[in-house]
């Protein structure tokens, strides 16, 4: 009896043991392909994912105004064109699932992209890949990168559209951080 006890002990022992060995984050899966470059008019930043989370696009202007979920239109006219939430991604086939702002007539300076994982919905993603897209005037940047859960990334990606000479029209410079 006594050695009996002492086996179930033991298994008892290890298989708490298993439990509480902390395990290794598991990596999120590479963030989506960018889509082809379309022919849009003004600027426009795409925020991809794949996982069934809600992600939260911020575009900030140079007026240090923000276009995101609660802020939309911006007094200087930059708009969220889709704006994902859990409704759209729980229960959808498959990603990429995406945010998109655009503003149709920007002006000089610089502008900065930021991403909120604020909610898993009900899935178990403690981190998502996303990539970044900014198309303007035939030109893109993009950048990719994790978030996790409840974190907010005030700037993934910096950007400046500047007049190379006076009259000229806007290029699209990224900003070294």
């Amino acid at each position: 009896m006594a050695v009996r006890r002492r086996l179930l002990a033991s298994v008892w022992l290890a298989c708490v043991s298993a439990a509480c060995t902390p395990r290794p984050p598991q990596q999120p899966a590479q963030p989506p392909a960018a889509p082809p470059a379309a022919a849009v008019s003004g600027l426009n930043v795409t925020l991809m994912w794949d996982a069934p989370v809600d992600l939260d696009l911020y575009l900030t202007d140079p007026t240090s105004e923000t276009v995101y979920f609660a802020n939309n239109p911006s007094r200087t006219g930059a708009r969220l064109l889709h704006d994902a939430r859990c409704r759209h991604v729980v229960g959808a086939a498959e990603g990429p699932f995406f945010e998109q702002a655009q503003v149709e007539d920007p002006r000089s300076g610089r502008y900065r992209i930021g991403v909120d994982f604020i909610d898993a919905c009900g899935a178990q993603d403690a981190a998502v890949s996303f990539r970044v897209v900014v198309d303007y005037a035939g030109t893109r940047r993009e950048t990719t990168g994790i978030v996790r859960l409840e974190e907010f990334q005030a700037i993934v990606l910096e950007f400046e559209l500047s007049r190379l000479r006076s009259g000229g029209s806007l290029t699209l410079e990224e900003v070294e951080r």
